[in-house]
């Protein structure tokens, strides 16, 4: 159930190349409309949708094959309750949630949290090719060559329609998918485990470290005492690991941290709650 790179790797190494497309025809339209009045640029204004272009190019193939990550996603999580639930270790009463109403039910929302997140994207990547059109228009209203201005934006946006931001967006998007559906599933048992997982490095921000480090984390935590430590990290009442350029090691500092279930260590973070099993009571 590890989130993976690679889906976004091929999705993001694609959209650079359909990017080129676009903005090869941006650079061409340029310099057609160079001389043109006021009026008729306003007119081919009109008629301009870079996102549009930007699908006829391969956009759409592009992203359907992202969605399916979010749907290999959702079903190893399904997969992973399904398991837990046979070996009689998901709580009184979760026997209900294997059959097909219970089991349509959770797909269900996995869907909905599924489609939410590729809205969001879509909307995402067609304001940049809004804001790719405003700033061209701007440009040529401005006085500035209509030729000059596609080739100044081509050069400035890097031929590319997602920039760094955007492109944390979507990962940090996914990874928080998989995080709410994981809790989401499981939340009907108050006992249930989940390790936090995933890089162990300096890079690691103090709160993540904290999970990985904690003897706890080789059992597991439950959901309300992952929400309990991420309310005390935020009050500072915790000794956080903090990486020491000086001394070369994580040192434990009291300082405030935000951490919660879904952002986790917050923005690009590379961790995540996997379920291992229940608390005996």
């Amino acid at each position: 159930m590890a989130i993976t790179k690679d889906i976004f790797d091929e999705f993001f190494d694609d959209l650079d190349e359909i990017s080129k497309t676009l903005f090869s025809n941006v650079k061409k339209m340029g310099k057609a409309i160079e001389g043109f009045s006021d009026t008729q640029i306003l007119r081919v204004a009109r008629e301009l949708d870079f996102f549009v272009e930007l699908q006829e190019a391969g956009f759409n193939t592009s992203f359907k094959t992202l969605m399916e990550g979010y749907d290999k996603e959702a079903d190893t999580i399904l997969k992973e309750f399904q398991k837990i639930v046979r070996a009689k270790t998901a709580g009184a009463g979760a026997e209900i949630l294997l059959s097909p109403a219970g089991t349509q039910a959770i797909a269900q929302q996995l869907q909905l949290l599924r489609d939410l997140d590729g809205e969001v994207l879509l909307g995402r990547f067609s304001s940049e090719t809004t804001r790719l059109k405003s700033e061209l228009l701007k440009g040529i209203i401005s006085g500035e060559p209509s030729g000059g201005v596609a080739e100044r934006l081509s050069a400035e946006w890097g031929e590319t329609i997602i920039g760094d931001r955007s492109r944390m967006i979507a990962r940090d998007s996914f990874a928080q998918f998989s995080r709410t559906s994981t809790m989401n599933v499981f939340k009907q048992n108050p006992n249930q485990l989940f390790r936090y997982i995933g890089s162990k490095d300096k890079k690691n921000r103090p709160a993540c470290r904290y999970f990985i480090d904690n003897q706890q984390n080789k059992k597991g935590f439950t959901a309300k005492e992952i929400k309990d430590l991420g309310k005390k990290m935020g009050q500072g009442k915790i000794p956080l690991p903090v990486w020491s350029n000086k001394q070369k090691k994580f040192v434990a500092k009291y300082e405030k941290a935000e951490f919660d279930q879904v952002k986790a260590g917050g923005h690009n973070c590379r961790h995540k709650f996997s379920p291992v099993g229940v608390r005996r009571r």
